[in-house]
């Protein structure tokens, strides 16, 4: 296969690093003589839609978006991006993830729902079976009870003389 088999990414997200911040900002000016720095690559070559840029020492996050042949950073985006033609978004989050409780980039749906983890999806997936457990053990119940007046009935009948078989 060769890479024009392959579709461009849509959207890059770097995870910014003080030893890369100048490259991953765009910020680095390139030798004549030396290969495009990754923005280049991005910006101008492979012409990524969005580009994303989130720090983790700083919580801060930068969106970009391909406009004509530059990107722009969007300057208003509370900390979201939408992305249309996918469906999805992509925010920060504050919660607890892999044991550490701090901001994270998080993909979300139309409702503006975060998309479960896996271990969130685990944990629905054990109380949506607990649910269905205690869901059968009530109808088992309900039908226990419905059984024994049953009983008590053809009992009470049989007391008064009257054969429930005969009714």
């Amino acid at each position: 296969m060769r890479a024009a088999d392959f579709p461009n990414p849509l959207v890059v997200v770097e995870l910014l690093s003080p030893s890369t911040e100048k490259d991953d900002l765009g910020k680095r000016l390139r030798d004549v003589t030396k290969p495009p720095t990754k923005w280049e690559v991005y910006e101008q070559y492979l012409r990524i839609p969005y580009y994303v840029v989130f720090s983790r020492y700083t919580n801060d996050l930068r969106i970009f978006t391909l406009s004509g042949a530059r990107y722009e950073e969007v300057k208003e985006h509370s900390g979201r991006l939408w992305i249309e033609s996918i469906g999805l978004g992509l925010g920060v989050w504050q919660g607890a993830y892999l044991n550490h409780d701090r901001l994270w980039l998080r993909w979300y749906d139309r409702d503006g729902n975060w998309i479960p983890t896996v271990d969130e999806r685990a944990v629905q997936q054990e109380q949506r079976a607990e649910q269905e457990a205690q869901r059968a053990d009530a109808e088992f119940q309900a039908k226990e009870i419905a059984q024994q007046r049953a009983q008590q009935l053809e009992a009470k009948l049989r007391e008064l003389g009257i054969d429930p078989d005969q009714l």
